[in-house]
């Protein structure tokens, strides 16, 4: 995992963009509740992204092109804000004609918070599922869950 520092600005930018994309589409937008720690994920096209943020991040926009953020938190307690916390975040996905692969994750941190960015391809139409686990504390077990999303038509 390569970690990319950058501005508050950009950051909000991006988050901004992943969360308030497809709002309409009800598989798009994950939360997982492990009890002490809480786990978002969307999973997107890549050309809803503004081109600066795109830019930014490395992401290739493309009407076939896809994103997967996902950000890990914990909780702090009755009225404090949760906090981003690190895990080890690995992503495959799969699609209803059999092909399947593996998403390269990449951290991004930015100072109190940690998003983990991969990119994959999908054909227009397409429902896929992506199959995530993360590890928080190598005395624990990973948590481990799917997320299926239908990618729009060309």
């Amino acid at each position: 995992m390569s970690r990319h520092c950058f501005s508050l600005r950009h950051a909000a930018t991006i988050i901004l963009q992943l969360c308030m994309a497809n709002l309409a589409i009800a598989d798009s937008d994950t939360t997982r509740d492990f009890g002490i720690h809480v786990i978002h994920c969307r999973a997107m096209p890549s050309n809803e992204l503004d081109s600066d943020v795109a830019s930014q991040f490395e992401i290739s926009r493309a009407k076939d092109r896809g994103v997967l953020n996902i950000a890990v938190m914990e909780k702090s307690g009755e009225g404090a804000m949760d906090r981003s916390i690190r895990g080890n975040v690995t992503a495959h996905w799969s699609d209803l004609n059999g092909r399947m692969g593996s998403i390269a994750m990449r951290e991004f941190e930015q100072q109190n918070a940690i998003y983990y960015i991969g990119e994959f391809d999908f054909v227009g139409g397409a429902t896929m599922t992506f199959n995530i686990l993360i590890s928080v504390d190598e005395n624990r077990p990973p948590y481990s869950f799917s997320v299926k999303k239908q990618f729009p038509a060309e």
